[in-house]
């Protein structure tokens, strides 16, 4: 990490945690950031930071956070959505069976969306989306 002031004195944080990828376990979700820790990152982005906040606790929360955030950026593997598509079988009406061809479908159609997005929270939000052009909540 790289530390330095503006010409205004201004502290200045050139990088503040090195990522590796998959340096965090699928079974850590992604949780949202704390309100000092996000107030810490906003400071960040706007350039500027004050050495006291710079603490080697604080600094262990962000890599953290940022981990998680990362993780959660990633393609999703093929057996998460496949156990997504398992789970999400049991709720709606007329799931197709969750083999290995329908996830290689799924997983091929869905590639764009992050893994962090295959949660059961978000197959609790598929359940109760509406009606859409007659098709049952959940149904589809």
């Amino acid at each position: 990490m790289e530390i330095r002031r503006d010409a205004g004195g201004v502290l200045i944080v050139a990088e503040i945690a090195k990522i590796h990828r998959g340096s965090l376990a699928k079974a850590a979700a992604y949780v949202p950031a704390s309100g000092d820790l996000r107030a810490l990152i906003a400071a960040k982005r706007e350039g500027y930071l004050w050495r006291s906040d710079l603490t080697s606790d604080r600094l262990a929360e962000v890599r953290r956070q940022l981990a998680m955030a990362e993780a959660a950026a990633n393609p999703p593997p093929f057996e998460g959505i496949k156990t997504w598509l398992a789970k999400l079988a049991t709720l709606v009406s007329n799931a197709p069976v969750p083999s290995g061809e329908i996830c290689a479908v799924f997983a091929e159609v869905c590639s764009d969306i992050p893994d962090g997005v295959w949660t059961q929270g978000t197959r609790i939000a598929w359940i109760r989306q509406p009606d859409r052009n007659g098709y049952p909540v959940g149904s589809r």
